[in-house]
């Protein structure tokens, strides 16, 4: 059935061997809905026999083309005894010789039923990818190429027969892609898969709002510049390796950077591991003479959360013995800054960070948990950069919009990771807003776009020029609905560490500022006259608990 001059490489990428042919015969003697698939989109025994080796393939699919369409299953005996039928009316022009080589042929492929493992689905998938090639070369192409080659020239009905060959390529496309009821409603007591749940940060900021993150997921933080992105970022990505290596030792936390390389980084992870002052990095003296010990405290010591108790009291020297183990093991960041020292990473966009993670992955011999990005815009345009010579750049809405739908597909969803994707909000745009409102994915341009993919969006405006707090506002969230998606954080003068206050402030629309709970504001003209005993200069202390949905405007 096969000479051995028959046996070369393929002429072009479509191109399929003898033996190719061969196999995939094989595969749809052995799936039928392979055969069915390849019958649906309109292959036909005549595109097989182009030559004398091809010839008992002609007469194979001849035959199983008939059976199918009038059984709807084949087997080995039908297929055969159809071939024995026609070989005995003299309709076939083999040799018995070529008869007994077909038989055995089609005896082979029945007694070798794959079974459903692994090599066995790699297999079949082969098959699909031959079948697809071949009906491409031989049914596609080649009515293309008969209809160009007439006396006349191209057809007068080009444009409906050019339609007509793409919606054919696009099903041959799918040929072994099964389209199956993801919704079907399994019996009482059936195990039920169901969406991950939520696991606690820790960060109330987050937990707060979002309950926590899921498997997969992939969340956004917008602001304007100088608004505590990065920070954010970095905080929830130390908090979660800390996290891991309590709970879950084999993951890692990963904070990508496209800004600033890692000796002007590392100050923010480190004070954010050891809540360790940030203004001792600054280089000015040795830093290991400025750490304070537990017997040499310094005021903001005292005052952090696990000195408040008074029982046990850690200076920054014990904070940074004990951090330096879990930061070493679960925590990484990569250096995506493009510089001459990093060998120039960072131009690569989504298809970069995801051959880095598979690196690190494999390298470590751990799972990647979570994936902080530092941002979105950068990735986005030295991407385009690098592919379009700097044209186009004015247009990056889209490529942004598509860039966290690749972060989505590409690596969220198959690792199980969770990205937060930080993004700038244009300064042009939000220029106008005061620090006191609540900033939205739909207040920038480009951003409703990059909100348009997340499962969840953290917007964060400027501090308040008063209280350094910032408004929050979750302006979207997949899963849940919380009551109030508003907040408001404030950043810590010397550790890099968030803390959510909407205990201690509010916003107040009369004093058009962040003010402290309880503090004095102004009283509009109605509420003087409210007063019993109005006063010359109105003001008073007004309650300010209902801060929320009706303090937005």
């Amino acid at each position: 059935m096969r000479n051995n001059f028959t046996d070369e490489k393929p002429a072009a990428p479509d191109a399929v061997t003898l033996s190719e042919i061969s196999a995939m015969l094989t595969g749809m003697l052995q799936h039928n809905s392979l055969l069915r698939e390849s019958l649906r989109v309109g292959l036909d025994h005549k595109h097989f026999g182009q030559s004398v080796d091809e010839l008992p393939y002609y007469y194979l699919f001849a035959a199983m083309q008939d059976l199918y369409k009038q059984y709807g299953s084949l087997t080995a005996t039908i297929v055969i005894n159809r071939l024995l039928a026609w070989r005995d009316s003299n309709s076939m022009a083999l040799g018995e010789d070529g008869v007994n080589e077909l038989t055995a042929f089609i005896e082979a492929a029945f007694a070798a039923q794959p079974a459903e493992t692994e090599p066995g689905r790699a297999e079949k998938a082969y098959i699909e990818d031959i079948a697809r090639r071949f009906i491409r070369e031989r049914m596609i192409k080649g009515e293309v190429q008969a209809a160009m080659n007439t006396s006349i020239g191209a057809p007068d009905n080009l444009e409906a027969q050019l339609a007509q060959w793409t919606k054919r390529a696009q099903s041959v496309e799918y040929i072994g892609r099964s389209f199956e009821h993801a919704a079907m409603m399994p019996e009482f007591g059936q195990e039920i898969l169901l969406p991950p749940p939520a696991v606690p940060t820790t960060l109330p900021f987050i937990d707060n709002y979002i309950t926590g993150f899921r498997s997969g997921d992939i969340h956004g933080v917008l602001g304007p510049f100088g608004g505590g992105k990065t920070t954010i970022l970095a905080v929830t990505a130390v908090r979660l390796a800390h996290q891991y290596s309590v709970t879950n030792p084999n993951k890692l936390s990963v904070f990508v950077g496209y800004e600033d390389p890692a000796h002007k980084m590392n100050p923010l992870f480190w004070s954010a591991a050891a809540q360790i002052d940030r203004s001792l990095f600054r280089g000015e003296v040795q830093f290991w003479d400025q750490l304070s010990t537990a017997s040499n405290l310094k005021d903001y010591d005292r005052e952090l959360p696990q000195n408040r108790n008074g029982e046990v009291m850690f200076g920054e020297r014990e904070r940074w013995d004990a951090s330096r183990g879990w930061v070493n093991s679960n925590f990484h960041y990569l250096d995506f800054s493009q510089n001459a020292l990093t060998g120039n990473r960072g131009s690569g966009g989504v298809s970069e960070i995801m051959i880095a993670l598979e690196q690190l992955a494999e390298e470590r011999g751990m799972e990647i948990g979570f994936v902080a990005i530092d941002y979105c815009g950068i990735m986005v345009e030295r991407e385009l950069g690098m592919s379009t010579r700097g044209q186009y750049m004015d247009q990056i809405a889209r490529p942004i919009k598509n860039a966290v739908d690749q972060l989505r597909t590409k690596i969220a969803v198959p690792t199980g990771c969770v990205i937060m994707l930080a993004h700038q909000l244009a300064t042009g745009d939000v220029k106008h807003i005061p620090t006191y409102r609540y900033v939205s994915h739909a207040d920038a341009a480009g951003s409703k776009s990059f909100a348009e993919n997340l499962h969840g969006c953290l917007c964060v405006n400027k501090q308040d020029e008063v209280t350094r707090v910032s408004t929050i506002y979750w302006s979207k969230t997949r899963y849940v609905r919380p009551d109030n998606l508003k907040g408001l954080i404030k950043f810590h003068d010397k550790v890099a560490e968030i803390q959510l206050v909407n205990d201690e402030y509010t916003v107040s629309e009369a004093a058009k500022r962040i003010i402290q709970r309880g503090d004095i504001g102004p009283v509009d003209p109605a509420q003087a006259a409210a007063l019993e005993r109005p006063r010359a200069n109105v003001r008073r202390v007004i309650p300010v608990d209902n801060y929320a949905e009706d303090m937005m405007s």
